[in-house]
Order: C-alpha cells, then structure tokens, then sequence
C-alpha cells in the first residue's frame, strides 16, 4: 500500500510538471504570435473599414492638364483598361505644383484632417507621396457645414498647394478602396475640354456628398523613444518645428506612416519621424537605437540664454571651437548643455553636427528610395541624386545598407548607393 501511494503522487507530481511547461509553452506562443501581430498589420488600414485591401485592384491616373482622376480596373487580359471610376480635381498651382511620375501610394490616411500649416480641413486623406495627398473641398472647421465653396468652385482648375483635392465623395471612394501600394501615374495630357466638363460638380444648392456609415476610427495610442521628437507642420522644405515632445510622452496616432506619422499630444497636432515613435510602453523602454546625439559649435561667439526669447544676461557664452549637446531642437533656436549650463541660442548662430561612424557614399540615381526598414514598406522618401549619407551599418543579405538620413536611421539599396572608398565593404554575402 505505501509503496502504491509513492508511485501514484509519482505519477501525479509528472503530470503537474508537464502541465506547466505546455502552460508556458502556450503562454509565449501566444505571446509571439500577439507581438507578430502588432509588427505585420498596418495600422492605416487596422483603423479603416477598407471596402478594398488589394492594391493591384485598380490603377489611378491624375491628368493635370484636364484635372480629371481615373481610376481603371482590369480587362479579361489583366490590363488595366477599364475605367471604374472618373472624378473631377484641382491640382497644385504653378507655384506649388502636384509631381509628375509614377508612384505607389503611401499609408497614411485621415478621416476628418487638419492642415497645420494652412489652418484648413479636409475629409478622407489618401497619401500620394511624400506631403501630397488626395482630400476633399477644403472646410474652415472641423464640421460638414463649414465647407469652402471656393474650392468647390475650383473643382477643374489648378488650386491647391500640390495635393489633389476631390468631391467628398469622390475622395471617400479612394480613401476606402485604395490601399498603400496602388500605383498612381501623374501626368500632363491632351486638352479635352469636353470631358473636364461633363465632370464639373452641380450647383452649390444642389450638391449632396452623401453620408458615411463607418464610424470614426479610433486612434492608437503611442509614444516618445528617443530623447525627445520634434513635432512639425509637416515634413516639407517649408514646414518648421511646432514643439519638442520628450521621451514617454503619450500621444495620439491619427496617421501612421513610414517614414512619418501625424499625431497629436493632446494640444498641439503635427508630424514627427516614425522611428521617434513606440507603439507600446514596452517597445519604448526596450528599444535599442543608435546614439542620435546632436552636437552643436559656434559659428561666433554666441550667448546661452535661460528662456528662448534670448532676452537678459546670458547665462554663458558658446565660443567657436566648444561643443554642446543640444537638448531641444526648435524653428529659431536649440536649447544646448555646455558643461553645467542649460538654455537657448540663436540657430543662426551656431553649426548643428551629429557624431557617426564617419563613412560616407553618395546617392546613385533620380529613382533611388530611402526605407524605414530593409526593404518592408512604402517609401515616401525619395533623396536627390549625390546626395551625401553617412554609412551605419554594412547592408544585408538582401542588399539594403543602413544610412543616416534626416538625423535618423534608414536603410537604401546598394544598387542606389556609391561610397566615397570604393574598398569599402558595404555588402555581406548570404551564407
């Protein structure tokens, strides 16, 4: 009997052991797949109840010369002959022109948006490339009933400021069926007088954009990685700075993209890089980023103010040759440490410089892409050809070398890439 006893919590005491190792197991499989997730859904599309998922359902052309978008969906061949859909725009002005060329569209959309720069709303934002997007009409207000009837009117003109403005239906079609990836052609065509003209819109009296019965997307929550980001109006040669958002700082997603994304901390909205960003509190105390420390030294000698209207004494002095980290970076100035001293001086002033691994190419080619990760996602990015990167890293198996570009970390394909050491390694072989 004792010995039937000692073998059976033999037996009992096994199988609560292997109870909780499959508990375990099944805990970190869930655990990975949960993480897998998180890394492979985009978020743009998380949010938004596409009617279409698929970019290579239809293909859009944007004719600047008739301001018409068409959109073609495939023929018994697999071509895109089609048409599906035909809707009448307004294009940039000459001085702030729409692009030319063919691009896949990015993933940053917005419901109901705000131009930051331009103090205007529009509905349904679809990214094009870079800061061009389609929209709606443009409102003064965050409300259906502000719209501006003057862009209404412009609707088969040259009007905006380089994004594509539609009729709020018509940029509602594109905002649910057309995915990051749909390929896009700009072009200037032939006069057809005719056609801009059997697509202007009713009179003003008449027009009805219908009602959406999707409900406003709820927006991921993120935060602050890096030591501070710098909120912009946006990511263009004319945007600035707004503020600086220091690290684990909780904001609002209401676009996301690569390599920019438009949040919000609550008061004040705007862009700032991706890779500034966590999407979880844990991806933001452990992730491992390179040191983006900025460094700055006097053009002249300059002085180091306590408040950033550079009034009163100053607190120091930055001399020609000193070195100081900057802390916050801003439109007019930065806000440096010099030793034990902390406060603002005048940009104009001073040379701003990050501290890398001192390797240099050169960008090879109009058609070369920037990446945020090597060779995953849409690149909104397009850098000048001979422009000048700093080297990061050697490039993978897959042939993407990791770059500075804009103070942060990207990746270009080495086909689009020449060092200035043509004895530089910068491709590892696959095993």
């Amino acid at each position: 009997m004792p010995e039937d006893c000692v073998y059976f919590c033999f037996l009992f005491s096994k199988f609560i052991w292997r109870s909780i190792i499959i508990k375990r197991f099944i805990s970190l499989f869930l655990v990975a797949a949960l993480i897998f997730s998180l890394q492979t859904i985009s978020l743009a599309d998380y949010n938004i109840p596409m009617e279409n998922r698929d970019p290579d359902r239809y293909f859009l052309e944007v004719d600047q010369t008739n301001q018409v978008v068409t959109a073609y969906e495939k023929d018994e061949k697999g071509e895109f002959t089609k048409i599906a859909r035909q809707m009448i725009c307004s294009t940039g002005v000459q001085e702030k022109p729409t692009p030319t060329g063919t691009y896949k569209m990015g993933s940053m959309k917005e419901r109901f948006g705000y131009f930051v720069f331009f103090n205007v709303w529009a509905q349904y934002w679809s990214q094009v490339v870079r800061g061009v997007y389609f929209h709606s009409i443009l409102y003064s207000r965050k409300d259906p009933k502000t719209l501006q009837w003057h862009s209404y009117r412009n609707l088969g003109r040259r009007a905006s400021h380089g994004c594509i403005r539609l009729l709020v239906e018509d940029a509602r079609w594109i905002y649910y069926n057309c995915p990051a990836g749909t390929e896009i052609h700009l072009f200037f065509g032939e006069r057809n007088r005719e056609l801009t003209k059997s697509l202007l819109p009713p009179p003003r009296d008449q027009y009805d954009p219908g009602e959406d019965p999707n409900p406003d997307p709820i927006y991921a929550k993120a935060f602050v990685k890096t030591k501070y980001a710098t909120l912009r109006t946006g990511f263009g040669k004319d945007d600035y700075a707004i503020k600086s958002l220091p690290k684990g700082t909780e904001v609002e997603v209401i676009q996301y993209g690569i390599p920019h994304m438009k949040v919000s901390d609550g008061r004040r909205l705007g862009y700032v890089k991706a890779t500034e960003i966590a999407m979880s509190e844990f991806e933001m105390t452990h992730t491992a980023a390179i040191d983006k420390t900025a460094y700055v030294t006097a053009k002249v000698p300059t002085g180091i103010y306590q408040r950033n209207r550079l009034r009163g004494d100053p607190l120091g002095t930055l001399n020609i040759g000193d070195e100081a980290v900057v802390l916050e970076r801003g439109r007019t100035v930065h806000k440096i440490k010099l030793g034990a001293v902390e406060g603002y001086v005048k940009i104009s002033d001073i040379d701003l410089y990050e501290k890398h691994s001192g390797k240099y190419g050169a960008v090879k080619g109009e058609n070369a892409r920037i990446y945020n990760s090597p060779g995953i996602g849409v690149s909104s990015e397009f850098p000048d050809d001979g422009e000048r990167l700093e080297i990061l890293k050697e490039a993978d198996a897959n042939g993407y070398l990791q770059v500075v570009y804009n103070f942060n970390p990207m990746y270009i394909n080495i086909r689009d890439f020449v060092p200035d050491d043509p004895n530089e390694k910068i491709f590892v072989r696959a095993n």
